[in-house]
């Protein structure tokens, strides 16, 4: 089935709708815009208010946008359908500034090693008002789609063959946590997680690895007690350099983080340390690694 069926369904003509396929380069980009769509969707409404000539041309004419964002390899989840309504024509940095733009530009740059994110580049675009529809609410966070091909994000919905591959029973906008022997994640996605990505971190104790992907070293550690593994790689993530002796000459947008074992709520820092220890010793991080 293909998503123009399902505007027909609710009444919906497709040659009267665009279809805003967000799709950032950036991962921590899009990280952090499904997390807003989730938990903040007016922040997301914003970032979505403003688009490049083209696109911006195509919802001037419709006037209805039925929005994605990428969620996984090849596929988006859809976030709902607009009323677009252009609130300022051409937009000035005092405009930008107006409507909330600086705050959206600083929590995008929040994870960036280099700043790209500025409001000059979006001086002279129109901003829309977006209007969310009662209509189709219901399969906000529930319908995912394939991408289509092309680059072009802002399409006609009568002329994109956007295929639904899956009707979610619940919403879930953001993509659920890998299994904990399969999540590896970076500086840039740990100060862009998802809010149920972190409650889940913040409930697992365990031994974890840091590898420095600057020249494969590695750092073996234990977390435990408060907020566990989320608070203690948001530690060595505070600054530009690690916060141990060995991890103070890196560079800390270098460092991956993965899991080597999840330890019981319940278990002794005796037996945390120990594992921890037993873990230095098979992978050789005392004698060739970071944990001199």
């Amino acid at each position: 089935m293909e998503f123009a069926k399902l505007l027909d369904a609710e009444g919906i003509p497709p040659a009267t709708a665009a279809l805003a396929m967000h799709r950032p380069a950036q991962a921590t980009t899009r990280n952090a815009l499904l997390d807003m769509a989730a938990s903040e969707p007016a922040l997301f409404d914003l970032y979505q208010s403003t688009h490049a000539r083209m696109p911006e041309a195509t919802l001037r004419k419709r006037g209805l946008m039925a929005s994605f964002i990428v969620r996984g390899e090849g596929e988006a989840v859809f976030l709902g359908l607009y009323a677009a309504y252009v609130s300022v024509e051409k937009a000035t940095v005092a405009d930008l500034k107006a409507h909330g733009f600086a705050a959206l530009m600083d929590r995008l740059n929040a994870a960036q090693r280099h700043k790209t994110e500025t409001l000059v580049k979006l001086e002279g675009r129109a901003i829309f008002y977006l209007e969310r529809q009662d209509q189709m609410d219901n399969l906000v966070g529930r319908v995912i789609v394939a991408l289509p091909g092309g680059r072009t994000y802002m399409r006609l919905a009568e002329t994109t063959p956007l295929e639904v591959l899956e009707l979610r029973r619940t919403r879930q906008i953001t993509p659920p946590i890998p299994a904990w022997d399969q999540l590896k994640m970076d500086r840039a996605q740990l100060q862009t997680l998802p809010r149920d990505w972190a409650i889940t971190l913040r409930n697992w104790p365990g031994i974890y690895l840091i590898l420095d992907r600057d020249d494969g070293a590695r750092y073996v550690g234990a977390a435990y007690g408060e907020e566990n593994l989320l608070s203690r790689w948001r530690q060595h993530c505070a600054g530009e350099h690690g916060v141990t002796k060995e991890l103070k000459r890196r560079n800390t947008y270098d460092f991956q983080f993965s899991i080597l074992e999840l330890l019981s709520p319940n278990a002794s820092t005796e037996d945390v340390i120990a594992h921890e220890r037993s873990w230095m010793d098979r992978l050789g991080t005392i004698e060739y690694g970071l944990n001199a």
